[in-house]
């Protein structure tokens, strides 16, 4: 992959990878258990969110008995290892005439945000808004519900919350500009659980696509992130249950394995601290209702997982490489026989060929930046593939302007004796200019 940088970054020297694999993940899952009459009704019930402790489920419900359209209501139980308690509606503090929906609480069970995006409530600052009650312990009652500001808000919808386990970290979903599709996932950040929400950034093309991504839910240690992937046309429940996992709490999102209809018409997930449950919203045969929550267990393949995870941080070293017009580090991502095919030339073969290519290719250069888009990794034993397109941005020593070029690319990773990945095999060819009318 030879190319100029993307549109996103500004002219200068930053280099950005950015995977957006929707690779085929396997997944295990148990057998779906409707939360029951206590927690269910004949109503729509959904969005559920769990306390760390796994004792107070929150979820909204259009259920008789509140004050709106959708209410928060809560269940409780004493134990893990009870069943959970006849669902409380949380009273007409937090509940309006308007909508409360899509409720997440913190790990600590003290912060509680919510999304009024089926009737906005008065005082709001966009078309729906997030706001948040608070208390000072779990046995206080919960506080007049608080908007988060123009901050966090925009003037377009924002729904389905989820608050990290260390409360510093909140995402949503969002319809304001910026993203690529109709609704696309963003974070808002703060430094303390005392400090304010600074702006939210979008979580960019790794994670967002054409279409809308919502539902976002997050383990206990930041590192797993589910969300629900709806392609354009279709219904919520008619859309796939995504999984992205980060290296770090700093490190970026990798890319997106599509867990596909595992669970048949699901929406609005919600992992527990353990992260052995999943609750979810569905309109699955056997409920009470029009929508119900149930719960199911989960367990990743770990293999599929760590394949995707050695693949981006591969890219990424390769685009280390390029900011840092290091020959040597780009050299190391290879394989001994690796096998670097350009367009319109012959190919180059075997890891010191490349290496001494790299070093009079990076002498013409004064800076190089590129996005990588992966579309697709598969695995096939010790051979892995991952297709995609980049798009970049050279300056040459010869110019001062920069060279943009789109393209796509094919690259052919062979599983090493220490475990790691390296590329054998990469192709690469510019995309077509389109010519206006």
């Amino acid at each position: 992959m030879w190319g100029k940088k993307a549109n996103r970054i500004v002219v200068s020297i930053a280099i950005i990878v950015v995977a957006a694999a929707f690779g085929t993940a396997q997944a295990r899952f148990g057998i779906p258990v409707n939360l029951g009459p206590n927690v269910n009704s004949a109503g729509p019930d959904g969005s559920p969110s769990v306390t760390a402790d796994e004792l107070e489920l929150y979820f909204h419900s259009a259920r008789p008995g509140g004050f709106g359209g959708l209410d928060i209501w809560v269940s409780t139980r004493e134990s893990t290892n009870q069943a959970w308690g006849k669902a409380v509606n949380l009273g007409p503090v937090v509940n309006s005439s308007y909508a409360e929906a899509a409720p997440t609480v913190s790990s600590d069970g003290l912060e509680l945000y919510f999304s009024d995006f089926s009737a906005p409530r008065p005082g709001g600052v966009g078309k729906t808004d997030i706001w948040v009650t608070t208390r000072a312990s779990r046995h206080e009652p919960w506080t007049a519900p608080v908007n988060l500001g123009p901050t966090v808000n925009s003037a377009e919808d924002e729904i389905t919350p989820v608050i990290s386990a260390n409360g510093l970290e909140l995402i949503i979903d969002s319809y304001r500009p910026g993203g690529v599709g109709a609704a696309d996932l963003w974070v808002a950040r703060r430094d303390s659980k005392s400090a304010p929400w600074q702006a939210p950034e979008w979580l960019g093309p790794t994670l967002n696509k054409d279409g809308i991504e919502h539902c976002p839910t997050i383990s206990a240690d930041g590192l797993t992130l589910f969300f629900d992937y709806t392609p354009p046309g279709m219904a919520a429940e008619a859309g796939d249950l995504m999984v992205s996992r980060r290296a770090s709490l700093s490190a970026p999102w990798g890319p997106p394995l599509d867990l596909g209809q595992s669970l048949s018409t699901h929406w609005a997930s919600s992992i527990s601290h353990d992260g052995k449950t999943l609750y979810f919203t569905s309109t699955r045969q056997g409920g009470l209702g029009g929508a119900d929550i149930w719960a199911v267990p989960i367990e990743l393949d770990s293999a599929t997982i760590a394949l995707n995870e050695a693949i981006t941080s591969a890219f990424s070293l390769y685009a280390r490489s390029l900011k840092n017009l290091d020959p040597v580090l780009f050299a190391s991502l290879w394989d001994e026989n690796g096998v670097k095919m350009l367009p319109d030339a012959p190919p180059i073969l075997g890891k010191e060929a490349i290496r001494a290519f790299v070093v009079g290719k990076f002498a013409l250069f004064n800076s190089r930046a590129m996005t990588i888009s992966i579309d697709q990794v598969e695995g096939f034993g010790q051979i892995a593939m991952a297709r995609g397109t980049y798009t970049s941005l050279d300056t040459l020593k010869s110019s001062q302007a920069g060279t943009v070029t789109n393209g796509w690319f094919t690259t052919v990773f062979r599983l090493q004796d220490d475990g790691s990945w390296k590329i054998y095999r990469d192709a690469m060819g510019a995309m077509p200019v389109k010519k206006g009318k």
